[in-house]
């Protein structure tokens, strides 16, 4: 009787947390499961999805007051939410709500560092030799404005130009035949072969499916970048998407911690979650070197095929052919960087793969890689990252 009894004042202590999120994207499940792995650091939380309301995933702001109904019943302590305007009548009843919508600026929300997106795919495609660049983006939306804005910055500053696009959002002003043609035709006005990043995977598809109506070659003749890596978008495209990855789950995981603090009544320090971009999953879109320099293609080539491997640059200038030095200065010359950087890069690049994509080890990471030792290993990726590769993995991943 008392153990029962027991049992019932524990489970009116228990934080009732309802998760009001769309998971029909990528980056929304990737939130989610960043919650739900704080979630279970956690045993006085009851978890509320949204399908619970109306038994699927699609949130229907015309049902909001069916929704604050059935919260307010459930006497709901916290809400996390892409739509905290539609609950405001609820945090006014301080019931913390932490918003994961992506807006500018505003409490309790997303803040998803585009600068660094724009920044990112421009240093990829100029690391692939790309001399003719594009932008293909939304009108009127300040993320894609932002990326665009950042991916030019970077494009001009290496002395090359970029044109960009801006597809037209009002549908009473043209159809979808007519807004496809339009952007057909910006894709054939560019010279060949050129790169295009897209402001996010929905645009790409946009470009992707414009440029087999025209006959353009993807990647031959053009290749193209998305932003979010929804994986059923970049699967489905043809031919698939490469994308930038977020660090969504780590945002999921800060999401939660910010409401926990919400909830017990504290002020937190922040009240912002930074979303950044971390790496890029490549597909068939963007599977392309334009490298006129024979033998620079080559050596780039031999680079990323031995990826696991400690290189040394003799080894590199052995398999093309030419002597260290005339390697080394055509080597900047035709790419902007140094041999030693590419090497770097390629090899980093691998790590981080390794580190986000499996479970394994450090140590076995480190045999992997061709390091003698965990502290070689350790040192490289904190020189080249500023963390070491365990501190990567959990600000990226998640606790």
């Amino acid at each position: 009787m008392f153990q029962w009894l027991k049992c019932v004042i524990m489970a009116d202590k228990r934080k009732k947390v309802a998760l009001i999120i769309e998971a029909i994207r990528y980056h929304e499940r990737e939130v989610m499961r960043g919650i739900a792995k704080y979630a279970r650091t956690k045993t006085d939380w009851i978890i509320f999805h949204l399908d619970k309301i109306d038994n699927y995933y699609n949130f229907n702001p015309a049902r909001i007051k069916h929704y604050l109904h059935i919260l307010t019943e459930w006497k709901v302590d916290g809400i996390i939410t892409r739509y905290p305007e539609e609950f405001a009548p609820l945090k006014k009843e301080n019931i913390p709500v932490v918003s994961t919508k992506q807006i500018e600026k505003n409490e309790s929300t997303f803040i998803v560092d585009n600068r660094q997106v724009g920044s990112m795919g421009a240093e990829y495609f100029l690391s692939r030799g790309f001399k003719h660049l594009g932008f293909c983006g939304f009108e009127d939306i300040f993320w894609s404005d932002v990326r665009n804005k950042t991916f030019a910055e970077r494009i001009t500053a290496a002395g090359f130009h970029i044109s960009s696009y801006q597809i037209l959002r009002d549908r009473k002003l043209f159809s979808w035949d007519l807004g496809q043609k339009m952007l057909a035709d910006w894709l054939l006005s560019l010279p060949k072969p050129v790169a295009i990043m897209a402001c996010n995977d929905d645009c790409a598809e946009h470009v992707l499916d414009a440029a087999k109506s025209t006959g353009i070659y993807v990647p031959e003749q053009m290749a193209v970048l998305g932003v979010s890596n929804d994986d059923i978008v970049c699967e489905f495209t043809d031919p698939p998407l490469s994308s930038i990855v977020f660090n969504s789950q780590q945002a999921g995981y800060n999401a939660a911690i910010l409401l926990e603090q919400l909830m017990a009544g504290k002020k937190p320090a922040c009240t912002t979650i930074q979303v950044k971009p971390i790496r890029i999953i490549e597909r068939r879109s963007t599977d392309f070197l334009v490298i006129e320099d024979k033998s620079i293609a080559q050596a780039m080539d031999y680079i990323r095929k031995n990826s696991s491997d400690i290189i040394q640059v003799d080894k590199v200038a052995e398999h093309v052919g030419l002597s260290l030095r005339v390697l080394q200065s055509r080597f900047h010359e035709v790419m902007g960087f140094t041999l030693r950087e590419a090497l770097r890069r390629v090899r980093l690049d691998y790590m981080i793969s390794l580190l986000l994509d499996t479970s394994l080890s450090i140590e076995h990471i480190a045999s992997m890689t061709g390091y003698s030792t965990t502290y070689n290993l350790i040192r490289f990726f904190k020189d080249e990252m500023g963390v070491s590769p365990g501190q990567y993995r959990k600000a990226n991943l998640g606790a």
